[in-house]
């Protein structure tokens, strides 16, 4: 199963990227994540914006 992360946790990334310019590898060695993961959260909040980054909340098929 993915670990999942917060969507906190997903911004500090994304600020760190952007204001050390330390690129892929070495913000996803700081954070101690994939490389691969810090790259698909840039590419996604390049493309949609922070609010990509935000969990998604599936419904429920109980219907409560």
């Amino acid at each position: 199963m993915a670990k999942k992360y917060t969507f906190d946790f997903k911004k500090q990334v994304i600020e760190h990227y952007f204001k050390s310019h330390d690129g892929y590898g070495l913000t996803a060695w700081h954070f101690q994540v994939p490389v691969g993961t810090v790259e698909s959260w840039v590419k996604l909040y390049k493309r949609k914006g922070i609010e990509e980054l935000k969990p998604v909340t599936k419904p429920s098929c109980f219907g409560v």
